[in-house]
């Protein structure tokens, strides 16, 4: 069991609390995760947000070369942060 369990279902319970909106937001930060101490030497690093807009454009869009390329440079321009 994760010690911040409570934390967490907190949290969940805030964005699911309204059937639209919910009383929480979520902000994607990756300076937060690339600047944590790994739990273990074998860890992968933390994406930055280049390489976790490509995994997830891939993921999205990958079988659609002009989707993948449109969802891409979206999520690399300034707004797509």
């Amino acid at each position: 069991m994760l010690p911040d369990i409570a934390n967490v279902e907190f949290i969940r319970d805030a964005l699911w609390r309204r059937k639209s909106t919910g009383d929480a937001s979520i902000m994607i930060g990756t300076g937060f995760s690339r600047n944590a101490e790994a739990l273990s030497p074998a860890a992968r690093p933390m994406p930055n947000w280049a390489e976790m807009a490509e995994k997830l454009c891939a993921q999205l869009y990958g079988g659609d070369a002009t989707r993948y390329t449109t969802a891409l440079k979206e999520a690399s321009a300034t707004s797509g942060f």
